[in-house]
């Protein structure tokens, strides 16, 4: 994470395209240590050439058919865990009314551990995955 002891170190960049993300959580390019990470994006690019391509507004089915995305691709959100289980609920209703396709992405989101149970009740019969937001002390 962009948020916790960053260096210089680019490697979060090959990862993200060995793997292939489609997405990296960097920060916005506005210090030394997180243009790292972009300029070795840009170089990745550059020496790969045609085999690479960028996904932008097709991004949800980015390399499903064309080149070779192996996996369906992951769509996630978390939100902070200062919230009430009555926001839990009216996030929730309003992210079900944007039609979310199973079929292009799987989609999860992350609530705060203590709404997980009122979460999976509200998304049950939808396409919509619940994970947990990590927390500590």
């Amino acid at each position: 994470s962009h948020r916790s002891g960053e260096t210089e170190d680019s490697f979060i960049a090959d990862l993200v395209v060995g793997l292939r993300t489609g997405e990296i959580k960097t920060g916005a390019p506005c210090r030394s240590e997180r243009l790292a990470k972009y300029n070795q994006l840009l170089r990745i690019e550059e020496e790969l050439g045609s085999l690479c391509t960028y996904a932008g507004v097709n991004f949800r089915t980015c390399g499903v058919p064309k080149k070779g995305m192996f996996r369906k691709p992951i769509v996630g959100g978390n939100w902070k865990s200062m919230n009430t289980l009555a926001y839990t609920k009216e996030l929730l209703t309003a992210f079900k009314g944007c039609g979310v396709n199973g079929d292009a992405a799987d989609t999860v989101i992350f609530a705060p551990y203590l709404h997980i149970p009122s979460a999976l009740k509200e998304v049950d019969g939808t396409a919509i995955n619940i994970g947990a937001e990590n927390f500590s002390k």
